[in-house]
């Protein structure tokens, strides 16, 4: 038997009463919680007549397993099955069945009393998907008792999973990284800023997220020096993970490892069954140190004793940013904490898995997360911190720019355009994330001639400002209706000034060069940042 923690018992009891209630509910629990024992607690409290028939679904074979253990553990006597092709596996005719969705999917003959869904956040909503199929094979279809399990309760594209309109109707249960870390129940995570960062300067967008093949192409030369800054970082740990773009790419830093004398595990979706568990178990038993990945080892992949993550993989997705450095939260023996190379530049974007720059939809906030490096150790600190956490070097506190220091703080133009070209070059011109904007009256100094300018603070000093001396323009009125002003546009500065809250904060920004300044090409906003990038 396995006794399920207070915060595991708390989880159970709210899935539970909210089943009850007529509700199709998700919880939210951190990687490294323990959903399994969850889902085993939940299969136990739903099993009250005895005789009910459970489906848990699960987005791999190392999950399948994962759950049966839990179930096992927790109720011996229970008649449990799993249906999972990669597994080998079709025992159909169990009272409790766990496997994947693609395995279950035209198996089930029968009427589920409820529907579990482990790491639900990859429950896809359109037709095709296998979840679709799935559900549109039972008897009741959508209308089934479901309930869901994951870290992060939203889908990039879509949002939040839960909601009046959505999958799942409600949230009951939630707890945070940082209160299992202070409770002893997931280690902490150090977060540096390492040299040899990866670049998207140049790299498109398709499908709300950066294209892979440009991505590796713009970084392959990063991986030798990547690997020396890695293996520097393993002496004195156990073991380390490598997150990469593609199965190329993941193979590079297996090669570059090779080169200097250390075998790695290459853990990727297309290798056979009986090679990927090869390198999982020979991970797993110390064999080899060092694992390289691409997404295989995001969901179900439990190797507690992993203190070491190289993020070599840019996105703009949340979910896999909160994803891969969970696989270094789960605590081990002789384990003090997870060391997250972050190669990528994700904390800026995401911030660490503790405090998170982005809503519950999956949103980012806008602008850059207030953490920076340490100047001395690389190792990521809030803005606010006096002292680096690490070494204990004093920090200067970063000056952030609100809208109302756009609007009437004096104009640094040097400072200005030498932040917005680090930043550009580090990021590139797309997709700029926008920390304030303001609309304002700009006199050119030692003269009468006054304008309307619009000023965008990109985080510290970086600040687009354009303006417009005559407002009856197709420029002007094409930058109003950019950023979502009102039709007509204002046509002079009075009226521009008095409907200035029209104007709405993009949540990221294109821009191009125009003579010696900036000129913004495009404005995307957090409900249509995904759309516009999959177009």
């Amino acid at each position: 038997m396995t006794a399920l923690r207070d915060y595991q018992e708390e989880a159970v009891k709210a899935v539970v009463s909210a089943v009850q209630d007529g509700h199709h509910p998700v919880a939210s629990l951190p990687t490294g919680a323990g959903k399994s024992v969850v889902v085993a607690g939940i299969v136990e409290r739903l099993s009250v007549r005895g005789d009910e028939r459970i489906v848990v679904t699960v987005p791999s074979r190392e999950l399948a397993e994962q759950n049966e253990k839990a179930i096992r553990r927790l109720i011996p006597d229970i008649d449990v099955g799993v249906v999972c092709a990669a597994l080998g596996r079709r025992e159909a005719n169990a009272r409790i069945l766990v496997g994947t969705p693609q395995s279950l999917t035209g198996v089930i003959d029968f009427d589920p009393d409820h529907v579990i869904v482990d790491e639900a956040h990859q429950m896809p909503l359109h037709k095709g998907s296998w979840f679709a199929r799935l559900f549109s094979g039972l008897p009741r279809g959508k209308d089934t008792s479901r309930v869901g399990l994951s870290a992060t309760t939203f889908r990039t594209a879509d949002g939040a999973i839960y909601g009046r309109k959505a999958w799942f109707t409600c949230q009951p249960y939630e707890i945070g990284v940082m209160d299992l870390v202070k409770r002893g129940f997931l280690a902490s995570v150090r977060y540096v800023a390492p040299a040899a960062k990866m670049t998207t300067r140049g790299v498109t967008k398709s499908a709300g997220d950066y294209n892979q093949s440009q991505l590796v192409r713009a970084n392959l030369d990063q991986v030798e020096p990547q690997v020396a800054i890695f293996l520097d970082a393993l002496r004195g740990r156990k073991k380390g993970l490598i997150f990469a773009v593609t199965v190329d790419h993941a193979q590079a830093y297996v090669k570059a490892l090779r080169k200097r004398g250390v075998r790695a595990s290459l853990i990727v979706g297309a290798m056979s069954t009986s090679e990927r568990e090869f390198s999982v178990r020979s991970f797993k038993d110390g064999v080899t140190r060092v694992a390289v990945t691409v997404q295989a080892a995001l969901t179900g992949f439990d190797v507690p004793d992993i203190d070491l993550i190289a993020s070599c993989r840019p996105t703009m997705s949340p979910i896999i940013h909160t994803q891969s450095i969970g696989r270094g939260t789960r605590p081990a023996d002789d384990k003090v904490d997870c060391l997250v190379l972050d190669f990528a530049g994700n904390v800026k974007t995401f911030g660490p898995v503790h405090d998170p720059h982005f809503d519950k939809s999956g949103q980012p906030l806008g602008g850059i997360a207030p953490w920076r490096p340490c100047p001395s150790c690389e190792t990521y600190n809030h803005l606010q911190s006096a002292a680096c956490f690490s070494c204990g070097e004093v920090l200067k506190a970063r000056r952030v720019v609100t809208s109302e220091e756009l609007e009437f703080g004096s104009i640094q133009w040097g400072p200005e355009q030498a932040a917005v070209k680090a930043l550009t070059e580090a990021r590139g011109l797309r997709g700029l994330s926008v920390e304030s904007i303001a609309l304002h009256a700009y006199r050119k100094p030692n003269t009468d001639s006054v304008s309307c300018m619009v000023s965008i603070g990109l985080g510290g000093d970086a600040i687009i400002r354009v303006w417009h001396k005559h407002l009856n323009t197709r420029w002007w009125r094409d930058l109003w209706s950019m950023l979502l002003g009102d039709a007509p546009a204002p046509q002079t500065l009075k009226d521009a000034y008095a409907r200035r809250d029209e104007l709405i904060r993009p949540a990221s920004i294109d821009i191009e060069r125009d003579g010696n300044f900036w000129r913004i090409a495009g404005a995307s906003y957090e409900d249509d940042v995904e759309e516009r990038e999959a177009a």
